[in-house]
C-alpha cells in the first residue's frame, strides 16, 4: 500500500495536480496508520487537509478530518476524535454524501464505545444503519451490524450481541465477502467467549483463522491467533495459549504491526503473571508499554500500567504500583475511558487492602462496582465483589464478607470467569479461617489447590498450601484430629514459603513466615519461632522502606497484624 501511494504522489507532483497529491497523502497516511505509526499518519493527514482547504475542496476536507479523527481515536484522544468526526459529519451533511455520513457516524459510535458511553454509541450506529439501508449499501450495513453487536457485547447484553452478529454473518455470506465473513465469525466467537462457552468460541475462532489463512490476511491471522490464545488461557491451557501468543507476536514483528505487537506482549505478560513468572511478565509488559508510548496509544498505555501495578502489588512494591495506577487513572479521566477506569479503581482497591487500608479499599471497590453496573458489565464484576467481600472481612463484618464472596463465586462460575474463581476462593478461605470454620476452609482450599495445580498458578498454589497448613494447625490445636501431626502443617507451610520466595511474592512470604513462627511457638520451639518472626519482620521493613509516601507507610505499619509481628520477639 505504501509503495503504490508514494508512486501515485510522485506522478501527481510531476503533473502539478494538488488534489491528486492530497489524495495520495491520505493514502500514505492510511498506510502509516495500519503500521501504527500515528505521528507520521497525522502529519500526512494535516498536509492533505491544508491542500484541500487552500482549494476549498469540501469532500477532501471532510475526508482528512475523518482520517485525523480515526488517528486520535487510536491514540486514545477521544475528545479530539469526536471533534474531528463532528466537523467531517457537518460537511458530509452539507454536500449530501449520505454514505460518508454513515461511515462517520460509525466511527463516532466506535469512539463512544471506547469511552464506555454505550447509549451514545448505539444511537450513532443505529443512525448509520438506517442511512445505509436506505442507500441500499448491503456490504456497509453488514459491517455496521457488527459494530452494533460489539456495543451490546461490551455492555454485557450477549443475546442482543449474538443476534446482530449473526445478521451480519448471513449478509456477508450472501454477498460472498470472505473478509466480512471472517470478521463476523470473530465477533460471534467473542460473544461465546464472553458467555463462557469456550468450545463454541474456539469453533468460530478457528473458522475465522482458516478464512484469513486462505485469503492471505496476515494481520487478521495474527489477531485470530491472539484471540485463540486468550481462549486457551481462560481455560487454563497456558502452554497452548503461550504458543498462540508467540506465533502471533512473531507475525506482528515480521510485518511491523506495532499495535498488534503491544496486544500480544500484554497478553503474554498477563499469562506469565498468572503463572507466577513475575520477572518475565514484567519484561513483556514494559516492552508493550514502550511500544504503546511510542505509537501514542494512550488507552493501551493505561491498561499496561494496570497490569504492571498488579505485578508490583504481588511483589510488595506498593509505591511503584500506586504510581502506575495514578498515571493510568489520570489518563483514563483525561480521555474519558470509563471502561478501563473501572479496572483501575478495582486495582486501587486491591492495593489499599495490601496497604492495610480497608476503608480506602472499600471506597475504590465501590466506585469500580458503580461504574461496571452503569455500563452493564457482568463478568468483570465478580473480582470487584471479591474485593468488597474481603473488605468487609478486614472491617470486621464477616457475615457481609461471606455474603459478597459467595455472590462473587457464583457469578464467576455462572459466567465462566475462570480468572475470577481463585480470587473469590482465596478470600473465602481467609474469612472462614478467621471464623474457625475449618470444614468450609477445607472445601474451598481443596478447590483452590486443584485449580492452581491444574493451571500452573504458582502464587495460588502457595496460597492454598499456606491455608492448608493453617487448617491443619487449627485442627491439631482443637484436638479434632489428634492423629494429624505438626509435621503435616509445617510441610504445607514450608512448601508455600518455597514457592513464594521463588516467584518473589514478598507479602505472601512474610505471612507464611508468620504462620511458621506461630506453629513453632505452639510446639514450644521458641528458637525456631524467633527465627521465622525475624524473617517476617525483615520483609515487612523492606516493603515499608520502599513506600516513599509517609502517610501510606504509616497506614501500612499501624495495621494490628503487622504491629503484632514487628513487636514480637
Amino acid at each position: 500500500m505504501m509503495k503504490f501511494a508514494r508512486r501515485a504522489r510522485a506522478v501527481y507532483e510531476e503533473a502539478h495536480d494538488p488534489i491528486g497529491i492530497a489524495a495520495s497523502l491520505d493514502a500514505i497516511g492510511n498506510a502509516y496508520f495500519h503500521r501504527s505509526e500515528y505521528d507520521n499518519a497525522m502529519d500526512c493527514c494535516e498536509q492533505a487537509l491544508r491542500i484541500y482547504r487552500e482549494r476549498d475542496n469540501q469532500a477532501g476536507i471532510a475526508s482528512s478530518l475523518w482520517s485525523m479523527g480515526v488517528v486520535h481515536d487510536a491514540r486514545g484522544n477521544y475528545d479530539e476524535a469526536l471533534k474531528h468526526h463532528e466537523q467531517a459529519l457537518d460537511i458530509w451533511r452539507r454536500i449530501g454524501d449520505r454514505r460518508r455520513m454513515a461511515s462517520t457516524l460509525i466511527s463516532m459510535g466506535d469512539v463512544y464505545t471506547s469511552q464506555g458511553s454505550f447509549s451514545e454509541a448505539l444511537d450513532n450506529h443505529v443512525s448509520a444503519l438506517k442511512i445505509l439501508r436506505e442507500a441500499g449499501d448491503i456490504c456497509a450495513s453488514a459491517d455496521c451490524l457488527q459494530s452494533i453487536a460489539r456495543v451490546h457485547m461490551d455492555r454485557g447484553d450477549l443475546t442482543e450481541s449474538l443476534r446482530f452478529a449473526e445478521q451480519s454473518l448471513d449478509i456477508q455470506k450472501e454477498i460472498g465477502s470472505k473478509p466480512g465473513v471472517a470478521r463476523s465469525l470473530n465477533t460471534i466467537g467473542n460473544v461465546y467467549w464472553n458467555r463462557g462457552d469456550y468450545e463454541k468460541a474456539l469453533e468460530y475462532y478457528e473458522q475465522c483463522l482458516t478464512i484469513r489463512r486462505e485469503t492471505g490476511d496476515v494481520n487478521g491471522m495474527a489477531d485470530s491467533l491472539h484471540n485463540i490464545g486468550i481462549l486457551h488461557a481462560n481455560r487454563g491451557e497456558y502452554e497452548e495459549a503461550l504458543r498462540c501468543y508467540l506465533e502471533a507476536l512473531k507475525t506482528q514483528r515480521d510485518i511491523g504491526d506495532r499495535r498488534g505487537m503491544a496486544l500480544s506482549l500484554h497478553s503474554t505478560g498477563v499469562l506469565l503473571w498468572c503463572r507466577g513468572d513475575y520477572e518475565e511478565a514484567l519484561k513483556c509488559h514494559e516492552e508493550g508499554l514502550a511500544v504503546k508510548r511510542e505509537i501514542g496509544g494512550r488507552k493501551g498505555m493505561a491498561i499496561s500500567l494496570i497490569s504492571i501495578s498488579s505485578l508490583h502489588i504481588d511483589q510488595g512494591n506498593y509505591q511503584r504500583a500506586l504510581n502506575c495506577l495514578m498515571e493510568a487513572l489520570d489518563t483514563q479521566e483525561e480521555i474519558g475511558d470509563n471502561w478501563a477506569k473501572a479496572f483501575t479503581l478495582s486495582e486501587l482497591g486491591r492495593l489499599n487492602q495490601a496497604l492495610q487500608n480497608p476503608d480506602g479499599a472499600m471506597d475504590y471497590h465501590r466506585q469500580s462496582l458503580d461504574l461496571m453496573e452503569e455500563m452493564g458489565l457482568k463478568i468483570e464484576k465478580s473480582e470487584v465483589l471479591s474485593g468488597i467481600g474481603l473488605g468487609w472481612h478486614l472491617l470486621g463484618d464477616d457475615e457481609k464478607a461471606v455474603e459478597n464472596l459467595k455472590v462473587a463465586l457464583e457469578t464467576a462460575l455462572k459466567l465462566g470467569a475462570k480468572e475470577a474463581e481463585p480470587v473469590a476462593l482465596e478470600a473465602l478461605c481467609e474469612v472462614c479461617l478467621s471464623t474457625g470454620d475449618t470444614q468450609e476452609v477445607r472445601t474451598h482450599c481443596k478447590r483452590l489447590l486443584d485449580i492452581a495445580e491444574e493451571r500452573g498458578l504458582k502464587r495460588y498454589l502457595a496460597v492454598a498450601k499456606r491455608i492448608k497448613g493453617e487448617v491443619v494447625m487449627a485442627e491439631v490445636l482443637s484436638s479434632q484430629f489428634s492423629v494429624v501431626r505438626w509435621e503435616d502443617a509445617e510441610s504445607e507451610l514450608r512448601g508455600a514459603a518455597e514457592i513464594a520466595e521463588k516467584i518473589g511474592a514478598q507479602p505472601l512470604l512474610w505471612q507464611v513466615h508468620e504462620s511458621l513462627a506461630r506453629l513453632h511457638e505452639k510446639k514450644g520451639d521458641d528458637k525456631e519461632a524467633s527465627g521465622y518472626i525475624a524473617k517476617a519482620k525483615k520483609i515487612i521493613e523492606q516493603i515499608a522502606s520502599n513506600i516513599t509516601d509517609q502517610s501510606l507507610r504509616e497506614t501500612y505499619l499501624k495495621s494490628p497484624r503487622l504491629k503484632a509481628v514487628l513487636g514480637a520477639r
